[in-house]
Protein backbone atom coordinates (compact mmCIF):
# COMPACT_ATOMS: atom_id res chain seq x y z
CA UNK A 1 0.00 0.00 0.00
CA UNK A 2 3.02 2.03 -0.71
CA UNK A 3 1.26 5.85 -1.36
CA UNK A 4 4.56 7.81 -1.96
CA UNK A 5 6.41 9.72 0.18
CA UNK A 6 6.08 9.19 4.40
CA UNK A 7 4.33 12.31 5.75
CA UNK A 8 6.14 14.13 8.63
CA UNK A 9 3.41 12.74 11.05
CA UNK A 10 4.72 9.25 10.36
CA UNK A 11 8.43 9.68 10.01
CA UNK A 12 11.14 8.85 12.99
CA UNK A 13 8.37 7.21 15.20
CA UNK A 14 10.16 4.40 17.62
CA UNK A 15 9.33 0.98 18.27
CA UNK A 16 7.19 1.67 21.29
CA UNK A 17 5.22 4.79 19.28
CA UNK A 18 4.89 2.37 16.06
CA UNK A 19 3.52 -0.09 18.62
CA UNK A 20 0.99 1.82 20.03
CA UNK A 21 -0.14 3.41 16.92
CA UNK A 22 -0.71 -0.66 15.10
CA UNK A 23 -3.76 -1.31 14.45
CA UNK A 24 -2.17 -4.83 13.81
CA UNK A 25 -0.12 -6.03 16.88
CA UNK A 26 1.87 -8.70 17.46
CA UNK A 27 2.43 -10.55 21.38
CA UNK A 28 6.26 -9.74 22.03
CA UNK A 29 8.75 -7.74 21.22
CA UNK A 30 12.15 -8.92 22.62
CA UNK A 31 14.58 -5.99 22.38
CA UNK A 32 18.67 -7.16 23.56
CA UNK A 33 20.85 -3.86 24.05
CA UNK A 34 24.20 -5.29 23.92
CA UNK A 35 27.45 -2.95 24.78
CA UNK A 36 31.07 -4.46 24.12
CA UNK A 37 33.10 -4.52 27.33
CA UNK A 38 36.12 -2.35 26.67
CA UNK A 39 37.83 0.20 29.12
CA UNK A 40 38.23 2.82 26.22
CA UNK A 41 34.54 4.68 25.53
CA UNK A 42 35.64 5.62 21.93
CA UNK A 43 36.43 1.73 20.74
CA UNK A 44 33.02 0.69 22.79
CA UNK A 45 30.28 -0.70 19.99
CA UNK A 46 26.47 -0.78 20.74
CA UNK A 47 23.96 -2.29 18.92
CA UNK A 48 19.73 -3.13 19.41
CA UNK A 49 19.24 -6.45 18.38
CA UNK A 50 15.24 -7.58 18.10
CA UNK A 51 12.92 -10.12 17.87
CA UNK A 52 9.30 -10.42 17.34
CA UNK A 53 6.24 -13.18 17.30
CA UNK A 54 3.04 -12.45 14.84
CA UNK A 55 -0.19 -14.12 15.40
CA UNK A 56 -3.06 -13.61 13.06
CA UNK A 57 -6.10 -11.51 14.72
CA UNK A 58 -9.58 -10.59 14.15
CA UNK A 59 -8.49 -7.10 13.97
CA UNK A 60 -11.87 -5.37 14.17
CA UNK A 61 -13.18 -7.14 17.22
CA UNK A 62 -9.74 -6.17 18.98
CA UNK A 63 -9.08 -2.77 17.84
CA UNK A 64 -11.43 0.19 18.24
CA UNK A 65 -9.44 2.68 19.73
CA UNK A 66 -5.98 3.68 20.10
CA UNK A 67 -2.86 4.80 21.69
CA UNK A 68 -2.90 1.54 23.29
CA UNK A 69 -2.30 2.12 27.32
CA UNK A 70 0.94 2.65 28.70
CA UNK A 71 0.65 -1.34 30.69
CA UNK A 72 -0.70 -2.91 26.81
CA UNK A 73 2.98 -1.30 25.69
CA UNK A 74 5.07 -2.23 28.67
CA UNK A 75 3.66 -6.23 28.73
CA UNK A 76 4.64 -6.26 24.88
CA UNK A 77 7.95 -5.30 25.04
CA UNK A 78 10.76 -6.50 26.78
CA UNK A 79 14.25 -5.33 27.04
CA UNK A 80 17.40 -7.41 27.92
CA UNK A 81 20.83 -5.50 28.59
CA UNK A 82 23.82 -7.46 27.80
CA UNK A 83 27.35 -6.72 28.50
CA UNK A 84 29.45 -5.42 32.12
CA UNK A 85 27.53 -1.63 32.31
CA UNK A 86 24.03 -0.61 31.09
CA UNK A 87 23.87 0.90 28.08
CA UNK A 88 23.46 4.70 27.84
CA UNK A 89 20.55 6.61 27.73
CA UNK A 90 20.67 7.84 24.39
CA UNK A 91 20.45 4.14 23.52
CA UNK A 92 17.05 4.17 24.74
CA UNK A 93 15.64 6.50 21.83
CA UNK A 94 14.06 3.52 20.09
CA UNK A 95 11.56 3.09 23.12
CA UNK A 96 10.77 7.03 23.43
CA UNK A 97 7.03 8.13 23.43
CA UNK A 98 6.57 11.32 22.58
CA UNK A 99 2.32 12.19 23.03
CA UNK A 100 2.37 15.08 20.68
CA UNK A 101 4.08 12.53 17.75
CA UNK A 102 1.59 9.57 18.74
CA UNK A 103 -1.47 12.08 18.29
CA UNK A 104 -0.22 13.25 14.98
CA UNK A 105 -0.04 10.05 13.99
CA UNK A 106 -2.96 9.04 15.08
CA UNK A 107 -5.09 12.05 13.40
CA UNK A 108 -3.06 11.57 10.45
CA UNK A 109 -3.32 7.85 10.16
CA UNK A 110 -7.40 8.53 10.58
CA UNK A 111 -7.67 10.85 8.04
CA UNK A 112 -5.76 9.23 5.35
CA UNK A 113 -5.59 5.25 5.97
CA UNK A 114 -8.64 3.70 5.40
CA UNK A 115 -7.74 0.71 8.12
CA UNK A 116 -8.13 3.48 10.86
CA UNK A 117 -11.08 4.91 9.43
CA UNK A 118 -13.38 3.77 12.17
CA UNK A 119 -10.37 3.82 14.92
CA UNK A 120 -11.39 6.46 17.78
CA UNK A 121 -8.62 7.92 19.18
CA UNK A 122 -8.24 7.29 22.72
CA UNK A 123 -7.60 10.41 24.46
CA UNK A 124 -7.47 9.31 28.22
CA UNK A 125 -4.27 7.05 26.99
CA UNK A 126 -2.86 9.81 24.40
CA UNK A 127 -3.32 12.07 28.06
CA UNK A 128 -1.39 9.35 29.89
CA UNK A 129 1.79 9.37 27.47
CA UNK A 130 4.66 10.24 29.10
Amino acid sequence: MWCGDVPDELKELSIAELKLISVYRHSRCVAKLVTKNSRDPSTQQSKTQGNVITFPQDVPEIVRKLPLSLNDLCDSIKIIFVGENPPEKKEFAVFRVRKQKVLSALKWLKKYNPFYEDINIDMYNVGCLL
